[in-house]
């Protein structure tokens, strides 16, 4: 028996508890749009280009192309690989290539640091001249300044209820399928404002 933390194309008869970019990605497009922006970036980071078809990444890119057509917005991605430097330099190329850009939004815990570091470089400011909402858990929420508008990942109930169903079908041989899609909790704080005039 196993369960997944994440899960694949097909789930037939898998047990997983995941969390679900797409639609955070969603509730972070929508909370910027009620602000007014307009332009808003995303940025996507691969472990490694290996693995190109990263699931969360997948999923992350398809509610972003979704909420952008619900909003008659215009698609403004990148993608980066993991790291701090290298996410700041793509997003340093995003900014470059689209200066109109209002807000920027990474559901990837690592991009948040990389993200800061080039709107800082830039001597703009946060939020007044970008917006930034990333994902965090409360430990990566304490390490930005201004402190970050997150989608709350919430890791430990993830593990605890990836642990609750192992030892559910161990214990009592629970042959039932059990598949946890766990929703997003958009948290304010101060890297969002409305768009500057």
């Amino acid at each position: 028996p196993f369960v997944m933390i994440g899960r694949c194309d097909n789930n037939d008869g898998l047990n997983f508890v995941d969390f679900d970019f797409e639609s955070a990605v969603a509730a972070a497009i929508d909370y910027l749009v009620d602000l007014s922006h307009r332009n808003i970036g995303f940025i996507s980071v691969v472990p490694n280009r290996d693995r190109n078809h990263y699931g969360p990444n997948i999923r992350a890119l398809e509610g972003y192309e979704k909420v952008c057509a619900k909003h008659n917005m215009p698609k403004v991605y990148c993608e980066a690989n993991i790291g701090l430097e290298n996410v700041k330099h793509a997003t340093l190329n995003l900014l470059k290539i689209h200066p109109e850009i209002t807000a920027v939004v990474s559901v990837f815990d690592t991009a948040v640091a990389g993200i800061f570091s080039a709107i800082k470089s830039l001597g703009l400011s946060i939020p007044d001249d970008i917006s930034v909402v990333g994902l965090a858990d409360d430990q990566g929420v304490e390490l930005a300044s201004p402190s970050l508008t997150a989608l709350h990942f919430p890791a430990l109930s993830m593990g605890y209820d990836a642990a609750k169903i192992m030892i559910n079908r161990l214990e009592r041989n629970l042959k039932a399928c059990k598949q946890i899609l766990v929703g997003p909790k958009l948290v304010i704080r101060s890297s969002t404002g409305f768009v500057r005039k």
